[in-house]
């Protein structure tokens, strides 16, 4: 479900790897807990690995947005 479900509850952005640290003492001055959730590639359309890097397939998808 957090792949594929309705009901998106937090914002993702996306930076530059090298500005990792800066966005971290940023989050921690603002209280706000940050994840590192995965990285953009060049190429078309999304994969999902797990911890051990194999891919994730979700077996349904949610609302496509556009």
């Amino acid at each position: 479900m957090a792949l594929s479900g309705g009901g998106d509850y937090e914002l993702c952005f996306t930076a530059p790897l090298a500005n990792e640290k800066l966005i971290e003492q940023c989050a921690q001055q603002l209280a706000v807990p940050v994840t590192r959730i995965g990285c953009i590639t060049a190429g078309e359309g999304v994969q999902c690995f797990d911890k051990q890097g194999v891919d994730v397939t979700p077996s349904t998808v949610g609302y496509r947005h556009f």
